[in-house]
């Protein structure tokens, strides 16, 4: 595995100032600007950006850390391995020892260390959850129902019938293991491990045997539980919901269901990126006066937009700091009030009262420079 530490020629105990002054200076030194053709200077900067990619983050330097003093040689040969955009994010690897023993390691960010389950690892389960604007800034419970798979109740998981008699391995004679005969230090250690014929069972059956009550020993199992969406969570995340995937293995134990957060249709707001967008009509008489308008709230605090006076038609206001959680970011980004002024209806008798009764004459071409101006590049005037 690379030693990220000398790449950028730093200690371990490096603060983020460091690791950060001298990336830039290997950075520059190796830039294919700098290096035109040069195949060697390419490989190093890409080392170099690789290094600084994993070094500068807290959370993946800290699994890298704990891979290099462990001596994991083989562990992250595929740099993805740092990388995850799944909320609640803990990575996990299947070793297969070289003598034949299946062994699952897991690694638990809550104990620091890696756990051998001696079992095979259950297979994750992907599904959407729905929650509101608000529900995803200030958090919520949400019942839900996962599509996962329980133990055959009519085999126990044997994939056989009930009573079933079978056909003992020839190569184990039944016993399911294998001795494997490993030369250590000049003495010949002998070990057991799974049969590779029966895989452990001891045994083959016909296909007439097998239950048909189930596919591979397991049948489908619908689980209900309740979720806890943690406030200020951003609409596409992953939230992990452990030991609730699928069983793959009669002693193995089940994998993980990640559930994306999605977002519900808002009867007012629309979302577009960080922002939301709502569409406000007001009244000529607001248009003209100004107001302070009432707007429905997405975290349970006041919102209220200001109408200035004279506010024209077909304009935005923005909000900000009051729109959806930024991703990667404590921060919220802004609403958009989209202006549409409704002109009032009146009827024959009631707009010639208005035009008498106005004490000024509303015709007059001068209060309206923007269509003065288009009416004139419409007629080719100058």
């Amino acid at each position: 595995m690379k030693n990220y530490y000398q790449l950028l020629g730093i200690s371990n105990d490096a603060d983020a100032d460091t690791i950060k002054k001298e990336y830039r200076k290997l950075a520059m030194k190796y830039h294919p600007d700098t290096n035109p053709n040069n195949k060697s200077a390419e490989d190093k900067f890409k080392e170099v950006q690789e290094a600084y990619d994993v070094l500068s983050d807290e959370q993946k330097r800290k699994k890298y850390d704990f891979a290099l003093k462990n001596n994991f040689s083989s562990f992250g040969s595929k740099q993805s391995d740092f990388y995850s955009n799944d909320f609640e994010d803990i990575f996990h690897k299947h070793y297969t020892a070289a003598s034949g023993f299946s062994q699952t390691w897991v690694y638990d960010d809550t104990d620091n260390k890696f756990n051998n389950f001696n079992s095979f690892y259950g297979e994750d389960i992907k599904a959407d959850i729905k929650c509101s604007i608000k529900e995803s800034i200030l958090g919520c419970k949400k019942s839900f129902t996962v599509c996962s798979n329980e133990t055959c109740p009519t085999c126990k998981g044997k994939t056989i019938k009930p009573g079933s008699v079978p056909k003992p391995c020839k190569y184990c004679k039944g016993t399911g293991k294998a001795s494997v005969t490993v030369n250590k230090f000049g003495k010949n250690v002998i070990f057991e491990k799974t049969c590779a014929h029966c895989h452990g069972t001891g045994g083959f059956f016909m296909m007439a045997d097998r239950c048909s009550d189930c596919i591979g020993g397991f049948v489908e199992k619908k689980i209900p539980l309740e979720v806890h969406i943690p406030p200020m969570v951003c609409f596409g995340d992953s939230l992990r919901i452990k030991n609730y995937g699928k069983i793959t293995s009669a002693n193995g134990t089940r994998g993980d269901c990640y559930l994306r957060v999605l977002a519900e249709d808002d009867p007012n707001y629309k979302i577009y990126q960080n922002n939301l967008r709502i569409n406000l009509m007001i009244t000529l008489f607001e248009a003209m006066n100004g107001s302070n308008i009432v707007l429905p709230s997405v975290d349970n605090e006041e919102l209220f937009v200001y109408i200035a006076p004279m506010q024209a038609s077909d304009e935005s206001i923005l909000i900000p700091g009051r729109g959806i959680n930024i991703k990667s970011s404590s921060k919220r980004g802004d609403i958009e009030v989209l202006i549409t002024i409704e002109l009032p209806k009146f009827n024959d008798k009631q707009r010639e009262l208005l035009l008498q009764k106005m004490p000024i004459d509303i015709s007059d071409e001068s209060l309206y420079p923007e269509t003065k101006k288009q009416r004139k590049n419409l007629n080719g005037e100058k």
